[in-house]
């Protein structure tokens, strides 16, 4: 009996482990803004600071209540986290960055 509390209780923690684990990562679906066409999937992890567009991998330089920033060696991308914005810009030789898209994004959710 004492064996098999051990094994319970094992597999509780694990479990508790792995729902925390989901919960770090954020998916997205993001959209042209006059469009219903899915454009993008984003996936986000804010601990590991990495943020993939279509599983092309962007770095996350800064995190805030409002903005998520990220990069890509050309591409700098800027998610609201209230309204679900996403501008993406080119960088251009001076070091700054040309805006060239807008879109929407919306929360996935895991359906099973």
């Amino acid at each position: 009996m004492h064996k098999s509390l051990k094994h319970l209780l094992s597999i509780f923690i694990l479990l508790g482990f792995m729902s925390v684990a989901s919960a770090e990562e954020i998916h997205l679906a993001c959209y042209p803004s006059d469009s219903d066409i899915l454009m993008y999937e984003i996936d986000i992890d804010i601990e590991q600071n990495k943020l993939w567009i279509d599983d092309r991998l962007h770095e996350i330089t800064l995190v805030t209540d409002k903005h998520i920033l990220a990069k890509s060696e050309r591409v700098s991308s800027k998610l609201n986290r209230y309204t679900g914005k996403l501008t993406q810009g080119l960088f251009q030789p001076d070091g700054s960055v040309k805006d060239i898209s807008t879109f929407q994004c919306k929360q996935l959710e895991q359906l099973f």
